[in-house]
C-alpha cells in the first residue's frame, strides 16, 4: 500500500483469526468508526464471508450494501 501512495489508516487494520466470526465483528468494528473506509481486505475468503455477511444483515437499519465498498482478495 505504500508503495501505492496509499495512507494507512492504523484504525482500519483490524487481526482476526481469519475466521467468519471475526470477519463479521471487524466490520462491525470498521463500521462504527466516524471515518468509514471506502474499501476492504480480507487476508482469506473465511474472513471475507464474515465481513459481507454483516454488510448484507444491516443493509436495512444501517444502510450499509455490500457494493458500498471495494474488495480485495488475497490467494498465495
Amino acid at each position: 500500500m505504500t508503495e501505492s501512495n496509499f495512507d494507512l489508516v492504523p484504525s482500519y487494520v483490524i487481526e482476526t483469526n481469519q475466521t467468519e466470526k471475526e470477519g463479521f465483528e471487524a466490520m462491525k468494528t470498521l463500521l462504527e468508526a466516524e471515518a468509514k473506509p471506502t474499501a476492504i481486505f480480507c487476508a482469506n475468503d473465511i474472513t471475507a464471508i464474515g465481513a459481507l455477511k454483516f454488510l448484507a444483515l444491516h443493509r436495512k437499519k444501517g444502510g450499509y450494501n455490500p457494493f458500498m465498498f471495494g474488495k480485495i482478495g488475497y490467494i498465495r
